[in-house]
């Protein structure tokens, strides 16, 4: 074998034992925050199919999410059932198809720790297209600028929840007024776009700003995938159907909800209020139009569902047709 021959046979060796790597090296992307249920504690009973629920909330940030994921702590010991974090280690909104195909996989077949809530930041996933059970979807979402301005004065001044942790942004005083004016990025109407990308999912089209086929596709989801989706300012609520609705999980959210430890738990220590032009400039802009348009058609449900719930209607006959 001649040198050039030796040196294409090394190289090739290399690429397998890169290819090897890839293949073989953990990709969990779930991790469990704290051990709040020891898995041989959770009352299993036989046959019973909400022993194997599996609630998933992708959580989108500065909806109250922290909030009500402590509620839903506070309940694991009591309701015995596991509440996990997922944990995207590159931070991105978007998902590689091998990656939503491995976390789907990885949370069905977990059956050791169900039932379960994972919650975190990221897109919707369809465990129907990839062969696994679609789990029951919640969300909540909030009115667009109002999640991004509160988004702007957390970066820069933190909250009371973890009062003490610099925040990347610490130290800027600039408002949100005095941004819009120099129109820096932190404020442009681009940082709108995250509710419908959460509902539409990882493809590209998703996160292409102002994409009209993106909204449609997130509405679809919603429709189709989600149990319940709620609203920040109604969302005493939202808690309050979920109780209802899946006792096995949030029997006792209401009440844990209503006192200090529960309530809105995570504020911004200081947002200034809007000038009437900044709200003017955002109103007149499409990104902000379609992102309105998606809260005030999940709003409207939402309220549709409130007033069912609250005048206690309930189903007393279902024929299911062969």
């Amino acid at each position: 074998m001649g040198p050039l021959n030796r040196l294409y046979f090394l190289l090739l060796i290399i690429v397998c034992f890169m290819i090897w790597i890839y293949f073989t090296k953990e990709r969990d992307i779930v991790y469990i925050k704290q051990p709040v249920v020891d898995p041989s504690s959770l009352s299993h009973q036989a046959g019973n199919p909400e022993d194997q629920m599996l609630i998933l909330y992708n959580r989108i940030p500065k909806t109250a999410s922290t909030s009500f994921m402590n509620v839903v702590y506070q309940l694991t010991t009591v309701n015995k059932f596991t509440a996990a974090y997922v944990n995207v280690s590159s931070r991105s909104h978007r998902w590689l198809l091998q990656d939503q195909l491995f976390f789907a996989r990885n949370i069905t077949k977990w059956h050791q720790r169900k039932p379960a809530v994972f919650h975190g930041h990221f897109p919707f996933v369809s465990f129907i297209t990839m062969g696994f059970p679609q789990p029951i979807y919640i969300n909540v979402v909030r009115e667009p600028l109002e999640r991004l301005v509160s988004h702007y004065y957390f970066m820069r001044f933190g909250d009371t929840y973890l009062p003490n942790k610099i925040r990347k942004k610490q130290g800027d005083k600039t408002t949100f007024d005095e941004c819009v004016d120099r129109k820096l990025p932190d404020c442009a109407p681009e940082k709108l776009w995250i509710q419908i990308p959460y509902f539409c999912g990882s493809d590209a089209d998703c996160w292409k700003h102002g994409n009209k086929a993106a909204l449609h596709r997130a509405k679809r989801n919603l429709l189709n995938y989600y149990f319940l989706v709620g609203t920040t300012e109604r969302i005493g609520d939202f808690v309050r159907i979920l109780e209802s609705s899946f006792p096995r999980i949030f029997e006792g959210a209401s009440s844990i909800f209503g006192t200090n430890g529960g309530l809105h738990i995570r504020k911004t220590k200081k947002k200034v209020p809007l000038q009437q032009k900044t709200i003017d400039y955002f109103s007149n802009n499409p990104i902000w139009k379609m992102e309105r348009e998606f809260y005030d058609f999940v709003r409207t449900r939402f309220e549709l569902i409130i007033k069912q719930y609250k005048e206690g209607r309930k189903v007393e006959y279902i024929k299911v047709m062969p």
